[in-house]
């Protein structure tokens, strides 16, 4: 709620074009400070404001308090920079294309806050800061690059951005982890560890996390036969994801709340394939589903067909909150052993 709170205060109403604008602000990409309408900061904004309107449905109001509608319209009406012409997201109000920018900002959009689902428009924000990101920028870049490119097939590009991410800033002879190359920056940087771990879990794996559900849309590493992701927790739900060249094993570990859970492979349809509670399960590897059996009783706000967005591809997806926090949390306690 608080965060909520803030973003509110911090908007200003454009009468001229009915939108609400965030002034002032560090986005992601640190060599431009004090920049307008950041597109990354208005859509964490406008998340933020809708997700206290969801924890509202879920805790109730005499716990969070009640989110106003005025709140709720600065969400819906926040400016997203768009640009028709060439059909990408700028970074800020007055971003001019081949700008260099130190790190990810605008890829950020496409994941972690899964905002931009209009591949054309990812497509060409991957390409347009891909070629004007620093050289010696930070490690954890690449590895958001490397989820993009692997999210739209291009395997090729994913292998080429995951390398990218960790080879340049290792330290030997232990390997150490730096922020940026020619051992410059921070050392032992966690930060640039915890991208190539999402570059496996959310690249490789394919893992997505709603309210509803998780997907996986699982692929190999160039040269790996199989890797396990090892200890998932997911709704109280424990169990190991192991990803091989032709199947896919899902290992029930421990929880209840398994009983409540459906495992569904797209390849297989739904009334044709047994769902499983607990124990071990093989199906043939690609896209599948562990869902709810019982929808949940307080959906996501649905802004999409709101957001006051010049940009009609773009899809303002909230669950990109669940995905920080099962990332987080996999991050600490997931071992990723792979051969």
């Amino acid at each position: 709620m608080e965060m909520a709170q803030f973003w509110a205060s911090r908007a200003e109403y454009n009468s001229a074009t009915d939108q609400y604008e965030i002034k002032g602000v560090m986005p992601p990409d640190e060599d431009h400070p004090y920049v307008d309408n950041s597109v990354y900061t208005n859509v964490i904004a406008s998340y933020s404001i809708f997700f206290a309107k969801h924890a509202e449905c879920q805790c109730g109001s005499s716990m969070t308090g009640d989110v106003p509608e005025t709140w709720l319209d600065i969400a819906r009406k926040i400016k997203i920079p768009f640009d028709v012409e060439r059909n990408y997201h700028p970074e800020f109000d007055g971003y001019q294309p081949g700008e260099t920018i130190k790190q990810a900002d605008v890829v950020l959009l496409g994941f972690p806050l899964m905002y931009v689902t209009d591949p054309v428009v990812r497509q060409n924000d991957l390409d347009i800061y891909e070629n004007v990101t620093r050289v010696d920028g930070p490690a954890m870049t690449w590895s958001m690059h490397a989820i993009g490119h692997l999210e739209s097939g291009d395997e090729a590009r994913g292998a080429a951005m995951l390398n990218r991410s960790f080879q340049p800033y290792l330290i030997e002879p232990f390997k150490v982890w730096n922020e940026a190359q020619n051992h410059k920056g921070a050392f032992n940087f966690i930060t640039g560890m915890g991208g190539f771990l999402q570059s496996i879990l959310f690249g490789y794996a394919g893992l997505r996390l709603t309210v509803e559900k998780l997907t996986a849309n699982p692929i190999l590493p160039p040269g790996i036969t199989n890797f396990t992701l090892q200890g998932m927790d997911y709704l109280g739900c424990s169990f190991n994801i192991n990803i091989q060249t032709s199947t896919v094993d899902i290992n029930w570990i421990s929880g209840s709340s398994c009983d409540s859970l459906d495992v569904v492979p797209d390849q297989v349809k739904e009334m044709e394939f047994k769902s499983y509670s607990a124990g071990r399960m093989t199906f043939p590897r690609g896209p599948f589903t562990i869902k709810r059996k019982t929808p949940s009783n307080c959906p996501l706000p649905d802004a999409n067909n709101n957001l006051n967005s010049a940009a009609p591809s773009s899809n303002l997806n909230l669950n990109f909150l669940l995905t920080t926090f099962v990332a987080s949390k996999a991050l600490l306690t997931n071992l990723v052993s792979w051969e």
